[in-house]
């Protein structure tokens, strides 16, 4: 698999949704950027042009065990970390956080909780403000994406999208994502699902791709869970409230340093 590499200290794993790649969560950067504290590690999962795996990705438990393994690589046995996780990204995190002990932090960030999109109880899609002016500068297809996916419009937030998000759907393998869309649930389900660590989950009140209400229906599995909640955001609530989910994610730094002191 793809890495970039940031920064050294304890190892912080983030991991993108599906279908884009690391650089959807790259603008969180400069909120773990603490000389000596954080070493970032961004992957890009198998289903990315280039981030080769050493087996073939037929399914999102395929993907999940792609990514543990090159984290067993990449982290030592008995080496704390932590993990964050967006979209997909947070499905996959919340099974690693459950089930790997060295996991000392786990954050999720418009978290898919669970897989089966008929299933999700989630808001229709609303634009709270439009910029037409912005869209009309753009490709058309870009501004299509932006349109979709966007709650509040402007020219900065379609350049975010246009680095973070469009970029990384072009450069997703069209053949790998179609199979993994075929099996996109994990093994085991969502029933059994929780951790007791320090935790952060990041909901958009207008998120139309996963919602809000079913995570804060899990909310008990997480007893050390701060839940926001944010308004004037939907599916990419990182990228379009960037300030608010910074703050947040730098409590969430503090209350991990307390619990592992």
């Amino acid at each position: 698999m793809n890495i970039v590499e940031r920064g050294s200290g304890r190892p912080v794993v983030l991991v993108h949704g599906f279908p884009v790649d690391h650089r959807s969560m790259l603008p969180l950067d400069g909120w773990l950027d603490e000389p000596g504290a954080w070493r970032r590690i961004y992957v890009d999962l198998p289903f990315v042009r280039g981030s080769d795996s050493s087996r073939a990705i037929e399914s999102s438990d395929d993907v999940l065990a792609e990514l543990v393994d090159t984290l067993d690589r990449l982290i030592g046995p008995d080496e704390s970390y932590l993990v964050v996780g967006s979209s997909f990204g947070g499905l996959l995190s919340s099974r690693i956080a459950h089930d790997d002990p060295r996991v000392v932090g786990l954050a999720l960030l418009e978290p898919a909780v669970i897989a089966d999109h008929a299933r999700r109880d989630v808001p229709p899609h609303v634009v709270l403000h439009e910029d037409p002016d912005a869209l009309a500068a753009v490709d058309p297809a870009l501004a299509q994406e932006y349109a979709e996916m966007s709650v509040v419009q402007s020219a900065e937030g379609l350049q975010v999208f246009a680095e973070s998000v469009h970029a990384g759907l072009e450069a997703a393998d069209p053949t790998v994502v179609a199979r993994v869309e075929q099996k996109y649930s994990l093994s085991g389900g969502e029933a059994e699902l929780g951790y007791d660590g320090p935790t952060l989950v990041v909901t958009g009140r207008q998120d139309h791709v996963v919602g809000y209400q079913d995570q804060l229906d899990l909310l008990d599995r997480y007893p050390r869970a701060t839940f926001a909640l944010l308004d004037s955001a939907g599916h990419n609530a990182h990228l379009e409230r960037p300030d608010v989910v910074g703050a947040l994610l730098r409590d969430w730094l503090v209350r991990v340093g307390a619990a592992s002191d």
